[in-house]
């Protein structure tokens, strides 16, 4: 026995380990999905409201109705096991963006040095990505699903593609992003996209009946009215959307603009974003342009929480790949150090629940992602080589990396 094999062996048996505690801890933590589990096993026995807090938790759903049927294959083993092979398929997931990841970026940097670069969203995003873990929440699998569906469309996969985005839309945030294949005329895409919510309100008929599945989208609008679009906890300081932070100044400098105002300002920042993207002149579709709407949809979205942050994983390695074309400098890349400190600053576990409720209510996450929105949209715009211009036109998911344009 070599001693390299033995260093390799004792280092992957502690990190299996630490990862099999952690999903311990998540398991047991993740009411979240324990509310998830609920949902389906009421969607399985067909009875009561989907959109009632559920038994176990006291908790409410407010996704898409389709959503109930994809957890009802969940619900039909044990809580606690279906919960760990949730933790499991969502470790997978992580891993598999990853490595596509690395796989862009080894045509360009094909040293493993540069590989290991790859790592540095994840720990620009681990508050987040913990967050969302521990929680048993969804936000990773929407990410993961749409990231895949952007590749997948590049590829002109259009049946996959399309699929893959209506899957993830059961959050609703996701539909926020759909401006952009309207202005980069991915009418296939959209097409295909219509065709699939199209089977699976068909599913949700075939399941519940067409008297109670008529009746599910409206309860979906009365639940999701009342609490997530003017509801009083939006305001609140964990809620660093737009329109909470608009919110929250309305309220202290006692403008009364409440919640129009709040509105207001995300339909501008939207249409500002839509108008530079149409008049950006770019063909296909794009991953910095694409990573651009992504933190557009957390900004405009009226509830973005540390978990749902946790999209901003390919953002960041959008970003990053900026240091992987060249040394690193403070005076080029000082965000680097900002963003990690915003974002991994404001996790409960390093500056304490006092401290980091006091830099929620300054919107200091929002600020910084306001901050990504504006190097994502710079780059984009100035840096033909950068890897934001890189097309996935034409690339197919497990061949070969992104095209620059």
């Amino acid at each position: 026995m070599t001693k390299t094999f033995l260093v390799r062996f004792v280092g992957w048996t502690v990190l299996f380990l630490a990862l099999a505690g952690y999903m311990v801890v998540c398991v047991k933590r993740g009411n979240d999905f324990l509310t998830f589990y609920e949902l389906g096993r009421t969607a399985c026995e067909k009875k009561g409201h989907i959109y009632d807090p559920m038994p176990r938790t006291g908790m409410r759903v407010f996704y898409l109705p389709h959503f109930a049927l994809l957890m009802m294959p969940w619900a039909l083993i044990p809580q606690r096991v279906s919960a760990s092979v949730w933790f499991i398929a969502k470790f997978g997931m992580l891993v598999s963006t990853v490595r596509l990841f690395s796989h862009w970026t080894s045509s360009r940097h094909p040293t493993k040095g540069q590989k290991w670069l790859n790592l540095l969203p994840l720990l620009l995003c681990a508050n987040f990505i913990n967050n969302d873990f521990r929680l048993g929440q969804v936000n990773l699998i929407v990410h993961v699903l749409m990231i895949f569906s952007v590749v997948a469309l590049g590829a002109q996969k259009y049946v996959l593609s399309s699929l893959l985005f209506v899957v993830a839309s059961f959050k609703v945030a996701p539909l926020l992003v759909l401006p952009y294949f309207v202005i980069r005329r991915q009418w296939k895409f959209l097409l295909g996209a219509v065709g699939w919510s199209a089977i699976s309100a068909l599913l949700l008929v075939a399941w519940f009946g067409w008297h109670e599945a008529g009746s599910l989208a409206a309860q979906w609008l009365a639940t999701a009215h009342t609490y997530k679009l003017v509801g009083p906890d939006l305001a609140t300081p964990s809620n660093q959307s737009l329109f909470a932070a608009a919110a929250r100044l309305s309220n202290f400098l006692d403008a009364g603009i409440y919640p129009y105002g709040a509105y207001g300002t995300s339909v501008l920042l939207a249409a500002a974003v839509c108008l530079w993207t149409a008049l950006h002149g770019a063909k296909g579709i794009q991953v910095g342009e694409f990573s651009v709407f992504i933190v557009l949809m957390l900004l405009i979205s009226p509830d973005t929480r540390s978990p749902h942050m946790t999209q901003l994983l390919l953002p960041s390695y959008v970003l990053l790949t900026s240091v992987q074309s060249r040394r690193f400098h403070l005076r080029e890349h000082w965000w680097i150090i900002l963003l990690a400190t915003v974002f991994l600053g404001t996790s409960r576990d390093i500056i304490g629940d006092t401290a980091r409720n006091y830099v929620l209510s300054l919107s200091v996450p929002t600020m910084a992602m306001i901050l990504v929105l504006a190097l994502l949209m710079l780059r984009c715009r100035t840096s033909r080589g950068f890897s934001p211009l890189q097309s996935v036109a034409g690339t197919a998911v497990s061949s070969g990396p992104l095209k620059e344009t």
